[in-house]
């Protein structure tokens, strides 16, 4: 102990983070004996309290109660030592199991939950906060879905709304009274549902706290169905998203954000929305994470090569769609599918016998977009690329830059409107993909050559910048 001690206060500092790595325990399902260990810091004298406390409360959660009073939250506000301490601030937003309901449907539908705006708003009484997270649940149903009572455990719209607009206003409150410098300059939003908002993302609030952000990263969640994705594609949401996300949440952050981050819970850019983000030009970004970003147009990406101030890019369960199956070429229309860059082939390849079955083909590579990012990005300086299942894709968008960057055969799909899920993945290592009735492609292995040169060449350019 004498020589622990002993120890400057920096490096006796650093020893005793080492006890508590930056995880979300509830995520990462780890024990909580690091926790302990870290209280039983606190208790060796005045010194290790007083550094363990700072790690201990470094990241401070708000979640809901049965009694949705949020005490355990308010008695942690309560003391100095947490208020100094914090330094990232997560709200959970939906109530877990065992929460009252009323409290939920109040908040809903007229925006009454004292308790719970009372709770966001202590945010100002904590000293230096640097970053916001605010968490919804994963499960939510759209604008058209009116039989609600067969769904559960779904975060209604309107608490959604008004979650947003509380916690908004506790920051604008918060950075009101600090200078720009102590400012909130970064926030994490999780789950944010796929619905245009366009009351609130024109509103002055909204305005107000965007103009603080460096850093903002959305995970994007669409309509919760029990009786399979397929159904998603095609709810309005799936179609109006994607433009007003770039119109009213990019490209108003275009001037001063240095690192973002858009993940899907779902693909995302091809269809039935598109993604265009010809003439998005951020001027400061240094850090870009996507997260299954769906490519099937060969200048898709380019909006990313744009970025030519890129440092670090990840592509996080990214792919590409070599081949699109649809029965139904009324709908394609409906949808305004952008088809350039395709090629219809016969259908029968693909044991598609059917009269309106339609099958096109994209010829896009890996090869290609990597040789596009080295030539491209010059000054990048990491890149990440993971093509796996999904199993840690929450893990992931929380912690970017987690996953090991490798070339697996996962990294192609293909769309086919008839398949329980139209975006069809390898179902194996091998990167075969089940497509069509009863056919198999694998573009992985077709590409496999050509992709892995040019992703050795974009490795090694990136370690020798």
């Amino acid at each position: 102990m004498a020589v622990l001690q002993s120890l400057p206060v920096e490096v006796l500092d650093q020893v005793i983070g080492y006890i508590h790595p930056e995880v979300d325990w509830d995520l990462a399902q780890r024990t909580k004996s690091d926790i302990r260990s870290l209280s039983s810091a606190r208790l060796v004298c005045r010194q290790w309290n007083s550094l363990a406390t700072a790690h201990l409360f470094r990241t401070i959660y708000l979640v809901h109660d049965a009694e949705e009073l949020f005490q355990t939250w308010n008695n942690m506000l309560d003391s100095n030592s947490v208020k100094n301490a914090a330094r990232r601030v997560v709200f959970n937003s939906a109530p877990g199991e065992g929460c009252g309901e009323q409290p939920m449907r109040d908040w809903c539908e007229s925006g009454e939950h004292p308790s719970f705006t009372r709770a966001i708003s202590r945010l100002n009484e904590i000293k230096s906060v640097q970053s916001v997270e605010l968490r919804f649940s994963d499960k939510c149903l759209g604008e058209e879905e009116t039989d609600r009572f067969w769904f559960e455990d779904v975060e209604e719209i309107g608490s959604r709304k008004n979650t947003l607009i509380a916690v908004f206003e506790a920051i604008r409150e918060y950075n009101a009274q600090r200078s720009a410098a102590n400012r909130i300059a970064s926030l994490k939003i999780e789950n944010l549902q796929n619905i245009p908002l366009p009351e609130f993302t024109t509103s002055e609030l909204f305005k107000t706290v965007i103009e603080a952000l460096t850093t903002i990263e959305l995970r994007i969640a669409e309509e919760y169905r029990e009786d399979g994705p397929d159904y998603n594609v095609y709810l309005i949401e799936r179609q109006t998203f994607e433009p007003y996300l770039l119109a009213h949440w990019l490209t108003p952050l275009s001037g001063h954000l240095t690192t973002l981050s858009l993940c899907f819970n779902e693909g995302w850019g091809v269809l039935p929305g598109y993604f265009d983000g010809k003439g998005l030009q951020f001027k400061n970004l240094k850090t870009l994470n996507l997260g299954h970003l769906v490519i099937a147009h060969h200048g898709q990406f380019d909006w990313v090569l744009a970025q030519t101030t890129l440092e670090t890019l990840r592509l996080d369960t990214c792919y590409i769609a070599t081949h699109l199956h649809s029965y139904d070429r009324a709908q394609l229309k409906q949808w305004n599918v952008r088809k350039h860059d395709w090629v219809e082939v016969d259908s029968t390849i693909y044991a598609c016998y059917k009269d309106y079955d339609v099958v096109y083909t994209f010829s896009g590579t890996w090869e290609t977009v990597f040789g596009n990012i080295r030539k491209s990005l010059v000054k990048l300086r990491h890149f990440g690329f993971y093509s796996g299942s999904d199993r840690n894709y929450s893990l992931s968008f929380r912690s970017p830059g987690g996953k090991g960057t490798q070339l697996s055969n996962y990294r192609y799909v293909a769309f086919d409107q008839g398949m329980a899920s139209p975006w069809v993945r390898p179902k194996t290592s091998e990167g075969s993909i089940n497509f069509g009735y009863n056919a198999y492609i694998n573009p992985a292995k077709d590409h496999y050559d050509g992709d892995s040169r040019a992703f050795e060449e974009l490795l090694s350019a990136v370690r020798t910048r």
